[in-house]
């Protein structure tokens, strides 16, 4: 794969902004015109207190991806979680409305629903599923990796897990009062329900994975329960194993998501 680091101003967030991508590549032969081609693009988002290098930085995502025919792209969204928050950032208007256009004109990303999937771990894995079930119209599935699957839980283990003196006054910027979340429109729950309303073929799938040992493991089984008693038509895989909530589980994830999306 080629790594590219893509610096380009965002209209939405009002700044420049930085997005990572792997991108196909040939290794050992001549260049070839592929400029008539459009790829598959896999979004895979990071988690609180890391940026767009995550992945690249801590996983073997390159090695794993390297003979595909397929862009990653990892934008960064800060401590945002991927939302338009409450005071704070527009990062889901720039990551559904803008970043899919940037990643077309600049790399050859397709645009089609069938070749978009999104992926991501802890905030980034809420990130996904806020997505794909906010826009099941752009991306056919998505991946979460020990997944914040509610503002709630990010509060109960989050300020276990970070350090960081800002962490609740974070947390209120992006959700505002995460007891008054339930219901909101960053309910992921509330998001499914809404999704019930169109036909179960636009539905994107999803799979969701948590290590047995993950703080946030309690939440998620609970979400996968959910999920399977109210969107029973829904193509959804919940996965657990050993481990706890750290690059180790989540590399050994990235395989499991390439073959639940078929990429």
């Amino acid at each position: 794969m080629a790594l590219a680091e893509l610096n380009f101003f965002s209209y939405y967030l009002g700044m420049n902004t930085s997005v990572m991508a792997l991108l196909p590549e040939e290794r050992g032969m001549p260049i070839s015109d592929d400029s008539h081609k459009k790829y598959p693009v896999l979004y895979l988002l990071h988690g609180h207190g890391d940026d767009q290098t995550g992945w690249i930085r801590k996983s073997m995502l390159e090695l794993k991806v390297r003979d595909r025919e397929l862009i990653v792209v990892m934008p960064t969204a800060h401590r945002g979680f991927y939302i338009n928050g409450k005071h704070g950032y527009r990062y889901f208007d720039y990551l559904a409305k803008e970043l899919p256009r940037a990643v077309g004109n600049f790399f050859h990303g397709s645009l089609e629903r069938k070749d978009n999937y999104i992926a991501g771990l802890s905030m980034g894995g809420y990130g996904a599923l806020y997505l794909a079930l906010s826009c099941p119209e752009q991306y056919a599935g998505a991946a979460a990796l020990s997944a914040a699957v509610t503002p709630g839980a990010v509060l109960d283990v989050g300020s276990q897990m970070f350090s960081v003196p800002d962490f609740r006054e974070n947390i209120a910027d992006c959700f505002g009062c995460p007891e008054q979340a339930d219901g909101s429109e960053y309910d992921l729950r509330q998001k499914c329900l809404d999704l019930k309303k169109r036909d179960a073929a636009d539905w994107p799938k999803i799979m969701q994975s948590i290590g047995t040992e993950d703080p946030l493991y309690p939440v998620n089984l609970e979400f996968s329960r959910w999920l399977k008693q109210e969107m029973p038509g829904l193509e959804y895989q919940y996965t657990q194993a050993a481990g706890n909530h750290d690059w180790i589980f989540w590399d050994s994830q990235i395989d499991s998501v390439l073959r639940f999306f078929g990429l």
